[in-house]
């Protein structure tokens, strides 16, 4: 278990951070360490909002290292994730360029492996992106004494009965023609849970399933797909 205090900053010396794991203890120059990256520090909020925190979902199977290195690799993109957060609202230019960055992410010679490793469609990461810099915002802004953020409603989330929800999408996310033939191969479960790819698109199981001991029928479909919000990936 990592403990992390609160940085220590004197007139005399540059910020510090000092960490505790188990008996060892250690000061980080953080700005020997952000001097250390061959991207722009601001990045770093911008990029880490955008691939995954406690508010906003990560892209399955493409880690923060890849981002990162993908971010080193291409100065192009510094200056989105600079961008990324400096308003509440999210304009089209950069939106633009977000969109650009995850098509490169996605970027491979193989087939996915599953429907899980596909990347968003754009309605999802439109939502996502809204989300990311509603997030990289509230962050930039962790310092002022009033930030008057707006409520985050009809920024990638939205109001029902009361409570705040996530807004995955606002369009289907394939034509009705194609979800129609989606077929799962669960070997184990009753397709209740998010792995099964019918599930996921809230259809229920059919005769073109592999599936076994199936428990995804038509009236159970919908209401399990509600129920199971353990898989927040895009």
């Amino acid at each position: 278990m990592t403990n992390t205090s609160q940085p220590i900053y004197s007139p005399l010396t540059p910020p510090m951070q000092e960490t505790t794991l188990v008996a060892t203890s250690r000061i980080i120059d953080l700005r020997k360490a952000s001097s250390s990256l061959s991207v722009p520090s601001r990045c770093l909020i911008g990029l880490h909002a955008f691939t995954g925190c406690d508010s906003t979902s990560a892209f399955y199977g493409k880690g923060k290292q890849k981002a990162l290195k993908m971010l080193e690799d291409n100065p192009g993109f510094h200056n989105t994730f600079c961008s990324l957060g400096g308003a509440f609202n999210l304009d089209e230019d950069l939106l633009a360029s977000l969109e650009r960055f995850v098509c490169m992410l996605y970027g491979q010679t193989t087939s996915p492996s599953s429907g899980q490793s596909l990347p968003p469609t754009r309605d999802a990461l439109i939502q996502h992106a809204k989300r990311s810099n509603y997030q990289a915002a509230i962050h930039r802004r962790a310092l002022q004494q009033k930030m008057n953020a707006p409520s985050p409603d009809g920024h990638g989330w939205t109001m029902k009965d009361g409570e705040l929800a996530i807004c995955w999408m606002t369009q289907p996310p394939a034509p009705d023609v194609l979800l129609e033939c989606v077929s799962c191969g669960c070997a184990v479960g009753k397709c209740l849970k998010g792995w099964c790819s019918c599930l996921n698109f809230g259809l229920p199981c059919t005769d073109i399933c592999n599936c076994t001991s199936c428990g995804n029928f038509e009236e159970e479909a919908a209401l399990a797909l509600d129920e199971d919000n353990c898989y927040d990936e895009l």
